[in-house]
């Protein structure tokens, strides 16, 4: 039995679909993470928005296979990844670590100051004090 982590990008806020598949393999310690909406950098099957999230859990390696085979046919969901945990996380203290992602804002620049406008006079005066 090793520990694994699913995330997942589904087009409608219901993880249910992706729990029936999980259902069907009996995963140990199944723990599930806060569905979230994104807004996605590019287009995924004709969607610009969709709903970010995540399982962990433990299972035996021989099923990985047919649970990846399985999570590409269900049509609610536009993109999934997962990937084997590595042993020195300690499944307590990641369930206590994992609160809903805070998506960072990104500041505006603030525009710089601009030079005041010059007039005519202003000008001349400034080529005379080059050209001595």
């Amino acid at each position: 039995m090793k520990e694994y982590e699913l995330s997942f990008l589904l087009k409608e806020e219901d993880s249910a679909p992706v729990k029936m598949v999980l259902g069907k393999y009996n995963p140990t310690e199944l723990f599930e993470g806060p569905l979230v909406k994104v807004n996605l950098a590019y287009p995924i099957k004709k969607q610009n928005q969709a709903f970010f999230g995540y399982f962990s859990f433990g299972l035996e390696p021989e099923k990985v296979i047919e649970l990846d085979y399985e999570l590409k046919l269900e049509s609610l969901l536009l993109r999934h990844l997962l990937i084997k945990l590595p042993s020195f996380i300690m499944k307590e203290e990641r369930r206590q670590t994992t609160p809903a992602p805070e998506w960072p804002i990104i500041k505006r620049r603030e525009p710089k100051a601009e030079a005041p406008m010059l007039t005519n006079e202003d000008l001349e005066k400034l080529k005379e004090e080059i050209s001595l």
